[in-house]
């Protein structure tokens, strides 16, 4: 079972850079960043990996196409909940960053997320960090998977869009599950 984990405490570094400290020290390098829209929403983002983490990059088109992706079923579940997709963060920025699975998994930089079932240590495939230390910021990490990533994005790419349109303030579900009904809903729909 593919498990994903969101946390809402940032681990940010007190200077104005955007990256987290969970990240200081790798050897990152940014593909590409740009500022582009998805569907009518306007989204600034950039992509890095990890050196040791680049066996298929994902290409500008596909990462856009998975946030389009997300993004739709992301408003079909708003809708279907009653609620305004309302933008009330139209300047949260997003952070890709593709990193090697041991990097993802390493106990000293992603532990506190890593070991949330009572000690037993969970695998992370992908995390999305709102770095709320970080203003207007937020981080998604993932690794590449040997089936493939597009539904971890898609999952990631969910709790941005509950972020963004600020449902923890109009709704009780929780982030996690709407990601998990986004990447289902997802998941479906590619069969």
């Amino acid at each position: 079972m593919l498990l994903l984990i969101l946390t809402s405490l940032s681990l940010a570094s007190s200077d104005s850079s955007w990256e987290p400290r969970y990240l200081s020290g790798l050897s990152l390098f940014t593909s590409y960043e740009e500022t582009t829209n998805i569907g009518s929403y306007k989204v600034k983002y950039d992509y890095s990996y990890e050196d040791k983490a680049l066996n298929t990059p994902y290409k500008r088109d596909e990462i856009t196409s998975l946030m389009g992706k997300s993004l739709f079923y992301s408003l079909i579940k708003v809708k279907s909940m009653g609620l305004d997709p309302e933008d009330c963060k139209v300047d949260l920025n997003i952070h890709l960053v593709q990193l090697d699975g041991q990097t993802l998994n390493n106990n000293d930089r992603y532990g506190s997320w890593r070991n949330i079932n009572g000690g037993n240590l969970v695998t992370i495939y992908g995390l999305y960090d709102p770095t709320i230390d970080l203003y207007r910021n937020s981080v998604i990490s993932f690794m590449l998977l040997p089936q493939g990533s597009k539904h971890v994005i898609v999952h990631e790419m969910a709790h941005y869009w509950y972020d963004r349109f600020c449902i923890y303030e109009k709704s009780n579900m929780k982030t996690e599950d709407f990601a998990k009904s986004i990447e289902d809903a997802y998941k479906i729909g590619q069969l």
